[in-house]
């Protein structure tokens, strides 16, 4: 997978126009933009594979290139967009004749929970679950409703990124309605588009964006039920989907990220057992030892051992 988050690329022009995050609500659903940002560069750019906590809403509004989302791969032009889901990797080149130029928005999108700790499934919740499950393909701005709502809010934001006295609420009245319309309207293709989806390789790219989420958060104390969550499914899928493509349920592929993390830190730094422990995901160093040993390694400190003569030897 590549890096989690924000991923820095200095040579290309992007101008961000938010200085701190956007709350608003709509029917249910709560939404944060966490980054909002117009990508200008002039150059056959090229950002390499890479995913992020929330969902990434694309728009290009000049030129072309290529994207790869999950494992689709797929040409994309003016008037076009795209909807990454939650650690789903992904990657753009513009083309050398024609840069892509786009404006993106970074969100979390999240359904309130009950006191089971159950999400309420209203149609907002199938709706985020569709586009959790879609084939990642590029959709058009038929409308021009896209087009419209950013050419607004570059007139409104300016290229300080600041908002007249006022404009706050106008504003964020049009950032819904473009995440809206994204949304609804890939909704729509998918309903419409007929097309016949290859089971396997659905069950692929979903078992990869939750093997993306383990990865990145394996140092938290993560369970099914928060994956469940961030991917509209229930537990019972959750596993059934990890262990039909990687034969390994939720548990056991967190569980074995862990180990293996904590096998190499032991190997390559001088850390404490208890700072491994700890660094690796475990509760601590007793946690730790019990899952080394289910993996074949009964005496952690061996590895210490052998990292210690080896830097001797050097």
């Amino acid at each position: 997978m590549g890096g989690m988050g924000l991923l820095a690329v200095e040579k290309i022009k992007i101008h961000s126009y938010l200085n701190k995050e956007m709350h608003m609500e709509f029917e249910g659903i709560h939404i944060t933009i966490t980054r909002f940002t117009r990508m200008d560069d002039d150059s056959d750019w090229e950002i390499p594979a890479h995913a992020h906590m929330n969902y990434e809403l694309h728009y290009i509004y000049e030129g072309s290139g290529k994207v790869g989302l999950g494992n689709n791969i797929f040409d994309i032009s003016k008037g076009e967009f795209y909807i990454c889901p939650p650690f789903i990797d992904h990657s753009q080149s513009a083309d050398a004749l024609h840069p892509m130029k786009e404006y993106c928005i970074e969100c979390a999108l999240d359904i309130p929970v009950s006191c089971d700790g159950e999400m309420e499934q209203n149609e907002n919740f199938f709706l985020l679950q569709m586009i959790n499950r879609i084939v990642y393909c590029k959709h058009s701005d038929s409308k021009g409703v896209l087009k419209r709502n950013f050419a607004l809010l570059d007139e409104m934001l300016g290229e300080n990124g600041t908002l007249d006295e006022g404009d706050e609420l106008l504003a964020k009245s049009l950032i819904l309605n473009t995440i809206l319309s994204m949304l609804i309207s890939s909704k729509k293709d998918s309903d419409d588009s007929g097309l016949v989806r290859n089971r396997s390789d659905i069950s692929y790219q979903r078992a990869s964006s939750i093997k993306n989420y383990l990865e990145a958060n394996y140092k938290q104390n993560i369970t099914v039920r928060d994956c469940a969550r961030i991917f509209y499914l229930s537990e019972r899928q959750i596993d059934r989907i990890l262990t039909r493509v990687f034969n390994e349920t939720f548990h056991e592929m967190l569980t074995k990220t862990r180990v293996n993390i904590g096998i190499n830190l032991m190997q390559t730094t001088d850390y404490s057992v208890d700072v491994v422990a700890t660094e690796a995901g475990f509760s601590g160093y007793r946690q730790m030892l019990r899952s080394f040993k289910r993996y074949g390694v009964e005496q952690p400190t061996r590895l210490r051992k052998d990292y210690i003569s080896g830097v001797k030897k050097e």
